[in-house]
């Protein structure tokens, strides 16, 4: 929702760099007051960029781009694969898990789910690269949970810290593109850009160090499933606030998602 109120005056780049400028600046400060300090290991600072690459550089340049186009409740709904692409990544990073059939039943449903709530009866709706864009953005998302459950929680660091380097070097990255392309307008007005901060300071400054710290306490797998609150706050706001519309076929689409989800993760959870 907030993505949507700041698209008029920020432009993807600039609400993709904004987000993770506030961001590294909230953690900042939060690391100086609290004297926590960065690791020391160089090998983890690679993971971290690509953890970085897959949450907050290409899913947040390409998600706004899709919102010019698709509303902010299908944007919500279609975040909740986002749990179903953990687990196979999962299954791919840690060999010794086998697969069952009923988490591929889970899959498959999970995947006919997105297929309902695009409405592919009726694809041309939206431009075929803006429902590309929002797969290609909960694919990437998908990735992060595994790789932080495999190669950075065992080390025990800081989540602060981690989430500091991370939306930093998100931050330097998207500065040219920035620079370049970061604004649609300079009519600026309270609305978007009280947006971009609470975008900024929650959703990508604080949010970013519980994720890494709910990573280790109970697992990639089921860290992953708190997307499945995304669609009904995103549905509730984008119809309440936004006054978006609503097709019966999103709502039901969400729901079978969720659903193959909850079979995925329950059929995973009793290995």
């Amino acid at each position: 929702m907030f993505i949507e109120i700041a698209l008029p005056v920020f432009s993807p780049f600039g609400i993709a760099f904004i987000r993770n400028l506030l961001g590294a600046a909230v953690l900042w400060s939060y690391l100086f007051y609290k004297k926590i300090s960065i690791p020391r290991d160089k090998s983890v600072f690679g993971w971290i960029f690509l953890i970085g690459l897959c949450s907050n550089i290409i899913p947040v340049v390409i998600v706004p781009f899709a919102q010019t186009e698709v509303t902010s409740s299908l944007t919500g709904i279609t975040n909740a694969m986002s749990p179903i692409f953990a687990v196979i990544f999962t299954l791919l990073l840690f060999k010794h898990e086998t697969v069952k059939p009923m988490q591929i039943f889970g899959i498959l449903l999970a995947f006919f789910g997105v297929a309902v709530v695009f409405g592919i009866w009726d694809i041309e709706s939206a431009p075929w690269w803006a429902y590309l864009f929002l797969l290609l953005a909960v694919t990437s998302f998908g990735l992060v949970a595994p790789i932080i459950a495999k190669y950075i929680a065992p080390k025990n660091y800081p989540p602060v810290a981690l989430a500091t380097i991370q939306v930093t070097m998100a931050a330097i990255v998207l500065l040219p593109t920035f620079l370049l392309y970061g604004f649609n307008s300079y009519n600026f007005s309270i609305g978007p850009v009280l947006a971009i901060v609470i975008i900024g300071v929650f959703s990508t400054g604080f949010a970013f160090t519980w994720n890494y710290r709910i990573i280790a306490l109970v697992g990639s797998s089921v860290a992953a499933t708190v997307n499945f609150v995304s669609p009904i706050v995103a549905v509730l706001a984008g119809v309440a606030l936004l006054n978006e519309p609503l097709t019966w076929n999103e709502p039901v689409g969400g729901v079978i998602v969720i659903l193959g989800n909850a079979i995925t993760q329950r059929s995973r959870a009793n290995k």
